[in-house]
């Protein structure tokens, strides 16, 4: 019975060791706007409504975003917009928050509409998933890094 009871204490004196040198996590440093600094390739897909904030229709993008690393980026795209294809260039601010959330806002440089995204940051800064957080805009999409 003693030896029962010493295996047991032992076990519950390794699990508690093991509990109290876990790694803690640091929320105050896992991403900021400088995790995500360089270029990203966008692709991203689907529908402007009535009301939106382009051309209604079915919507596509690829071309180039690039983030400073302190909140700025620009970008060259290739839209196709209800199968008009059209070059499209614009700038904007981001924001990245602890959590590796971002939002961004850029407007077009030709015809001036506002667009704001919403993404997770994943794959260690390499991959973000996004969507369009603007009214009447069913769009999603993903940034990859340029390496």
């Amino acid at each position: 019975m003693n030896k029962l009871f010493a295996v047991i204490f032992a076990a519950i004196l390794l699990f508690i060791i093991a509990l109290s040198n876990a790694p803690t996590a640091q929320a105050d440093s896992r991403c900021r706007n400088a995790t995500i600094e360089g270029s990203f390739g966008i692709q991203a897909t689907g529908t402007i409504l009535e009301g939106g904030p382009m051309q209604p229709g079915l919507f596509a993008s690829n071309g180039l975003i690039d983030f400073d690393g302190n909140g700025n980026l620009s970008t060259r795209q290739t839209l196709s917009l209800n199968g008009t294809i059209v070059p499209g260039k614009a700038a904007g601010t981001y924001k990245v928050e602890q959590d590796c959330t971002l939002t961004a806002k850029s407007i077009d440089e030709t015809s001036g509409a506002q667009l704001s995204i919403s993404g997770v940051i994943v794959k260690r800064g390499t991959e973000i998933p996004i969507i369009s957080t603007d009214p009447y805009t069913v769009v999603t999409g993903i940034l990859k890094k340029v390496r």
